[in-house]
Formats: C-alpha cells, sequence, structure tokens
C-alpha cells in the first residue's frame, strides 16, 4: 500500500473520530436553543447577530471538552496504520532506586539547571539496574506509547500548547522518571521520552517553539509536525491535520447556517 493511500485513510478515520468528538450537529441545536431561552447577552446579540453569537457559544462549548483525548486517539490511529503497538493511557511500572531519585532532584532543584537531555539520559543509563517487584507511580500513566517493530519504544506527554515554568519542570521530571522506570525492567531498550504540544501558538508555519525555553532541553519537545510526523512514521504532518478541520469547518458553517434559517 503506497503513502498516498496511507494518508487518505489516516484522514478519513481521523476526520471521523474528530467528527464524534465534537458532535456538531447537537451541539449546534442544543446552543440554538440556549439562545432562543434568553441564555445570551441581548445587547451583543444585537451588535453581532445570531450567527456570531451562535458560532462563539459553539466554540466555547468545545474548548471544554475538545483536546487531549483526540490527540491520542489520533495518535494511536497514526501508529496503526504504519504497523507500531500504539495505547493510550498506558500504565507504566518499575521501580525507581534511591540513586536515580537523588539525581533527578539534585537535577532538577538546581537552581543554576541546564538542560541537556543526551547528558541526562545518559546518565539515568549508567544509575539504573534491572529491579524487582514492577510498581506502578503516581505518575506512571503515558498518554500516548508507541512501540516500533525495531523494538524503540516511545513514551509521550501531551500537553496543553501554553503550559507554564511549573508546569514544564513537572513534565520534565515525569520524563526522566519514565526513562528511569523502564530502564528498570529492561535496562536494553531503546526508550524515547517525550513532552508534546500538538500545535505552536507561536508561529503557524513553523515548529520554532521557545516558551520557558530553560525548563527543558529542545529534544525533549514534539511540537505540531513533529508530533504528527512521529506518530505516522513521516507520512501525515500538521498540513493533513488542518485540512481535516477546514473540511470539518464547511461542514459546521452548513449546520449552523441550517439552525439560523428555521
Amino acid at each position: 500500500m503506497n503513502n498516498d493511500i496511507i494518508r487518505q485513510s489516516m484522514h478519513n478515520q481521523i476526520k471521523n473520530l474528530a467528527r464524534q468528538i465534537l458532535d456538531i450537529n447537537n451541539r449546534v441545536t442544543e446552543k440554538r436553543a440556549d439562545i432562543e431561552s434568553g441564555d445570551t447577552n441581548l445587547f451583543f446579540r444585537n451588535m453581532f447577530g445570531d450567527n456570531y453569537v451562535l458560532i462563539t457559544k459553539v466554540m466555547q462549548s468545545l474548548q471544554t471538552t475538545f483536546g487531549m483525548a483526540f490527540y491520542e486517539q489520533a495518535c494511536a490511529i497514526l501508529g496503526q496504520h504504519v504497523g507500531y503497538e500504539v495505547r493510550n493511557q498506558f500504565i507504566l511500572t518499575g521501580n525507581i532506586s534511591i540513586p536515580v531519585s537523588s539525581y533527578i532532584e539534585q537535577l532538577l532543584n538546581n537552581y543554576n539547571y541546564i538542560p541537556n537531555r543526551a547528558h541526562e539520559l545518559a546518565e539515568l543509563d549508567q544509575l539504573s539496574q534491572l529491579l524487582p517487584d514492577p510498581q506502578r507511580y503516581p505518575d506512571s500513566i503515558v498518554d500516548v506509547f508507541i512501540k516500533k517493530p525495531n523494538g524503540d519504544e516511545i513514551y509521550i506527554d501531551i500537553t496543553t500548547v501554553k503550559p507554564n515554568k511549573k508546569e514544564f519542570r513537572a513534565m520534565k521530571r515525569k520524563s526522566l522518571e519514565w526513562y528511569a522506570l523502564r530502564k528498570s525492567t529492561a535496562n536494553n531498550v531503546n526508550i524515547k521520552p517525550y513532552i508534546a504540544i500538538p500545535y505552536n501558538p507561536e508561529s503557524l508555519t513553523t515548529n520554532n517553539y521557545t516558551r520557558h525555553a530553560a525548563q527543558y532541553d529542545r529534544q525533549d519537545l514534539l511540537v505540531g509536525d513533529e508530533l504528527w510526523r512521529l506518530a505516522s512514521n513521516g507520512i501525515f504532518g500538521l498540513n493533513d491535520m488542518n485540512r481535516i478541520f477546514q473540511e470539518l469547518g464547511e461542514e459546521t458553517r452548513m449546520v449552523i447556517n441550517s439552525a439560523l434559517q428555521r
């Protein structure tokens, strides 16, 4: 099967997933009823018109329900198309030894900490040892687990597009702990932990992401196109994802226009 056929199948399945989560028909009907029952600002309704008021209410509703679940399931669809083993909300078990715990604490509590992914993972390789009785830790649930046919394992923590400084530091800690947990059960596995940002809010055309850059090594991040291409083995990118939502936008406008004409 060639890449164009695979990409089209990815497109169709992710579009159907988005449709299911967005549930536009029911959402528009519900928000239209809200407007008619007076659940909106009368002055804004007169100022902007029902069309924009309805669009705004639908968008506000979507922002509270659409997000991480879609991104996780989209990654699974992409990975499965190219023969990866993919699991969402994967429970990673293992043990973090005292030397590993001490290293991570000293590293991240250092006021002058300068992130260096390659050095940090190499240090964890040296400190890690196989330990019996794998345990579940509070932060050991992986949003997206990918295992490639060559045995490489990828652990992805999907976050919002604008985490604050404290959130970035917590995610950095989590990625190091995930690495150590897995190394405690199989120290010969090639492990790649990542923090993933579904799109770049700082640029619509590039992956240049600099928000709170002192809290992580840029190699720790998958931003926009990097995430989708990693999950799809390079076949499906951010432009493909954008195309899906442009098509859904046309469908949504038709539903809204139909609702306003009733």
